[in-house]
């Protein structure tokens, strides 16, 4: 499983690039956000999705045809059978953009940047489960705590494109690395673009509990937990077994560019 990360281009030009690679659909709801970093968010990383996603099937990006599930969980559709195609997740956070491909199970990414004026304390007895709540409680740096906890359950949901209110509550996570192995290799460097060490340091994540059955079970979960960008935290879920996960710098206004070059 491929995990690309990269950052969102600033500037004038920023504001228009993409829309070449994308759909019309796409570039009206662009249209309707109101803010205008929001909106140069969502066609950047919109785009450089559809470039990754390209690229992973020796497709051109705006050829792709990317449909939403009931909660809005983002899937390929095609002439080929479904199971076939990569499963994929996007997040983005500032301008931080975390994309994940898979050819296995079902994948959601997460990132989380610190958020100032919020007591990490009083947000996890608000929405965590009381063992996570409690483990938070007692943590030396609780804000740290707090976004290594809720990037696993955004990226929990995320895989099972459930809404984060059910997430909340169905799955619980420790701070604590998991119990598990890390497999990983290709570990490219992030360094240059400020969002993590040279060699990210990958630490197994697994919920340690699932309470709904049709979820799965916590060792059904294969997931990994690094530090990105402005002291935040990433996180990727897969719904299989022994996954071996990468970790990659994307320059996202690199590959948009030149795809929206061949147009």
């Amino acid at each position: 499983m491929d995990l690309w990360l990269g950052r969102i281009p600033k500037g004038t030009a920023s504001r228009t690039g993409p829309g070449p690679l994308l759909t019309r659909k796409e570039n009206e709801r662009a249209e309707g956000i109101i803010v205008e970093e929001a909106r140069v968010r969502y066609l950047w990383s919109r785009a450089a999705l559809r470039c990754l996603l390209g690229s992973w099937l020796n497709l051109r990006p705006e050829s792709l045809e990317i449909r939403q599930g009931e909660h809005g969980k983002p899937y390929l559709a095609g002439p080929t059978e479904q199971s076939s195609l990569p499963k994929f997740n996007l997040s983005h956070d500032g301008d931080v953009v975390l994309i994940g491909i898979s050819s296995r199970g079902e994948i959601g990414v997460d990132i989380a940047l610190p958020r100032e004026g919020s007591d990490p304390r009083v947000l996890a007895e608000r929405f965590f489960l009381p063992e996570e709540a409690a483990e938070l409680r007692e943590h030396d740096d609780p804000a740290r705590g707090f976004l290594r906890i809720w990037s696993a359950k955004e990226a929990f949901g995320k895989a099972l494109g459930i809404p984060i209110g059910i997430a909340l509550v169905t799955s619980a996570f420790s701070e604590v690395p998991a119990a598990t192995e890390v497999r990983g290799d290709n570990l490219a460097s992030i360094k240059g673009q400020g969002l993590g060490p040279e060699t990210p340091e990958l630490e197994p994540l697994s919920p340690t509990k699932v309470f709904e059955p049709r979820y799965g079970s916590p060792g059904e979960w294969s997931g990994v937990r690094f530090r990105c960008g402005d002291a935040g935290w990433a996180a990727a879920m897969v719904w299989a077994q022994r996954v071996r996960f990468r970790v990659r710098e994307v320059d996202v206004g690199k590959i948009v560019s030149e795809a929206v070059g061949r147009t």
